[in-house]
């Protein structure tokens, strides 16, 4: 599997992820919390999308690292993306304290979700690479 046909997939897989997760979203806001619906949210789902998409692509150009190599920018990656989301998170909180509770449940599910699917997609990506 080529580089660009990965990311394409990635991409795909991001987007139908992200739709269903804020059609979900959408739901619960609409029918049982409509007090509580801020417009931070779409913002939220936009930063995790665009993220995940640059660090799954930069992982895909370092899959021809060693292991020991791409496992430290992995990780390296991986705790970037984690105080780089922290820090937005912050300062969304900041700014929008009485939206705090569904911001949270928001960017941590969003958080969980995007890096899940970013390895399980990534180890797919390397078994086919290793395979050939």
């Amino acid at each position: 599997m080529n580089q660009e046909l990965a990311i394409r997939k990635f991409i795909i897989k991001t987007l139908l992820l992200f739709t269903g997760l804020g059609a979900v979203c959408t739901f619960l806001f609409i029918f049982f919390f409509p007090s509580h619906y801020t417009h931070m949210v779409p913002a939220i789902f936009g930063y995790f999308l665009v993220l995940n998409i640059i660090v799954f692509r930069a992982l895909v150009k370092m899959q021809a690292l060693s292991f020991a190599k791409f496992y430290r920018n992995f990780m390296v990656l991986t705790l970037v993306k984690l105080f780089g989301s922290f820090l937005v998170f912050a300062v969304t909180i900041y700014f929008n304290k009485q939206s705090a509770i569904p911001i949270i449940i928001v960017f941590f599910t969003l958080y969980a979700t995007s890096l899940a699917l970013e390895v399980i997609e990534i180890n797919k990506y390397m078994r086919k690479i290793t395979s050939k």
